[in-house]
């Protein structure tokens, strides 16, 4: 599945669980990790300040 559909379908699930008041927490991490943002931007992008360069 590509970048686009993955985004969507992420879409799609907030737009129809919002108005329900359900949490979209997990829709809109995994939304953002797919630009590059949010809480894993530094696991996915090998920023990690606590792994040794020069091993």
């Amino acid at each position: 599945m590509n970048k686009a559909n993955r985004c969507l379908l992420h879409l799609a699930c907030i737009a129809r669980k919002l108005p329900r008041g359900t949490p979209i927490r997990w829709h809109w991490d995994h939304l953002l990790r797919e630009f590059g943002m949010g809480v894993y931007s530094k696991a996915l992008t090998g920023d990690n300040s606590h792994i040794a360069s020069d091993v």
